[in-house]
């Protein structure tokens, strides 16, 4: 496989709101989620996505800067303000449940690392002033939401590879939405924000890892696990993201062209939940300014 990357980065003027409202730090903010609230305002993985789709990845040359902004601008449009942003619910390989102590059980991971690996990582390590040392650290401690991801059928042709071997090759675009919830100035300024686990637990592997628990009778979880969202509240779409272009060439066994574009925002995340069929909150993880200590 494959992959071209070239990347922008891109500072967007953001409304007069957002520009007039001071950024909060973390012991200003507050978590606009709590337990028992029904979330009406809700921006979904669907929308946001779409959202981002209408924005070229990078500036046309014959293109003004202001011209640029102005798409990007139209596209966010109330992103840019403090906003819940529903996590797309197609990676749910870390939720199981705990029979034997009625529980739900959600991995950390399912906030933690979402397809980093689509970004370039010495691009990762300039944007965001990493040295390469701190780089692995870094991006394991700090916070990475795949807020959505679409994949839409563009084309299909036959191909064969040099062996004679033909197959049919779907031709795809791919567009992927991530926010990245520390904000920074530089190697001694980082914070290293982690959703507060409620324990640890062991893992088939052996290791220990923290888990976010949800209190819920057998037989409401059976019907209401397949339906759980995963929601985060931020302050809003940061002006300023990294823009990364991807190609994916076809092989024999991944008949698959795919061109992909990822974009990846800065924001203030305030705190995460859960919430159930009928959005009612059930979960509220609330956000640490320090480091996860992992057991040894």
């Amino acid at each position: 496989m494959k992959l071209i990357t070239t990347v922008s980065t891109v500072a967007v003027s953001l409304t007069a709101v957002a520009l007039a409202t001071p950024a909060r730090s973390a012991g200003e903010a507050e978590c606009p989620l709590a337990p028992g609230q029904v979330v009406s305002t809700l921006v979904t993985s669907d929308k946001l996505v779409k959202a981002m789709s209408l924005v070229p990845a990078e500036r046309d040359e014959y293109q003004t800067t202001a011209d640029y902004q102005s798409i990007v601008q139209k596209a966010l449009g109330p992103l840019s303000v403090a906003t819940t942003f529903e996590v797309d619910e197609g990676d749910r390989s870390f939720i199981s449940y705990n029979a034997d102590k009625q529980r739900i059980e959600i991995g950390i991971g399912h906030f933690d690392f979402y397809s980093i690996l689509d970004f370039d990582r010495y691009k990762l390590r300039d944007y965001f002033k990493l040295t390469m040392d701190d780089f692995d650290r870094y991006m394991s401690e700090h916070l990475i939401v795949g807020l959505g991801e679409s994949k839409v059928a563009t084309a299909s042709y036959d191909a064969a590879n040099s062996f004679g071997v033909s197959t049919t090759v779907t031709a795809y675009n791919r567009v992927s939405v991530h926010v990245h919830g520390g904000l920074y100035e530089n190697i001694d300024a980082l914070t290293a924000w982690s959703f507060e686990p409620d324990e640890f637990i062991n893992t088939e592997y052996g290791f220990k890892r923290p888990v976010i628990t949800i209190p819920m009778a057998s037989e409401v979880a059976r019907s209401e696990m397949p339906s759980l969202r995963a929601v985060i509240a931020t302050s809003g779409l940061g002006g300023e993201f990294l823009v990364t272009e991807g190609y994916f060439s076809p092989t024999i066994k991944r008949p698959e062209e795919i061109t992909s574009t990822n974009f990846l925002f800065t924001s203030e995340i305030l705190c995460g939940a859960f919430i159930d069929s009928n959005s009612m909150v059930v979960k509220v993880v609330q956000i640490l300014d320090e480091q996860v200590p992992y057991p040894e």
